[in-house]
């Protein structure tokens, strides 16, 4: 039997661990050597070209551009392949685009930074913070992805309510055969139809 009580705390449970697993995902993916296609390159106008890099870990990506005058790049291909909030308006020759995805079994936060070359050289960091953790550069995106956030809180609340609800089913059944109520542990009479205790009024064979 489940209670009110239990599937709170599950979700408490859940909600925690899902927030956690940003960071750790972060982590690991700063200690995983990186996969992913690798270079992607399309055109976003007639003045410049954006080379894009994926990186892809066990429960991270990231996302890296870079733009360039035309001339430096021939192989781009149109269309991007990015999420909407990877992408930027380009207003230099040479901007630079990091975005970072992170979360365990579902990504639940992104973040990045946009640096700005060129007279007025600029680095806004949205969403994400930096850290240096082992003599490694670690990103830890916290600007949450709620489908993904959610299905993790659910996830995790799952794992933790199963173990409640094994263990509250062997105790009652345990209190059961002893004679005992299963509500409060009172030892019942053989005529007893309810718990003097705690009032529980159905009382299990």
């Amino acid at each position: 039997m489940l209670t009110w009580r239990m599937v709170l705390a599950a979700l408490l449970v859940g909600v925690v661990l899902a927030v956690v697993s940003v960071p750790v995902a972060a982590v690991i993916a700063a200690n995983t050597r990186n996969s992913g296609p690798g270079l992607m390159g399309f055109y976003l106008g007639a003045d410049h070209v954006v080379l894009v890099y994926k990186f892809e870990h066990p429960a991270s990506v990231r996302w890296l551009s870079n733009c360039y005058p035309p001339d430096d790049v021939f192989d781009a291909k149109p269309g991007d392949p990015r999420p909407a909030f990877a992408r930027t308006r380009y207003t230099a020759s040479a901007d630079r685009v990091e975005c970072w995805r992170a979360g365990w079994p579902a990504i639940a936060a992104q973040g990045r930074i946009v640096t700005r070359y060129g007279e007025a050289s600029a680095k806004h960091s949205q969403g994400l913070l930096a850290a240096t953790l082992a003599g490694k550069d670690i990103a830890f995106p916290w600007r949450p992805i709620w489908p993904g956030l959610l299905a993790n809180t659910l996830f995790y609340a799952a794992l933790a309510l199963t173990p409640m609800a094994l263990l509250r089913w062997r105790r009652t059944r345990r209190r059961r055969a002893r004679g005992l109520c299963v509500a409060c542990g009172y030892a019942l009479g053989e005529r007893v139809s309810a718990c003097p205790e705690c009032g529980l009024e159905s009382r299990p064979s």
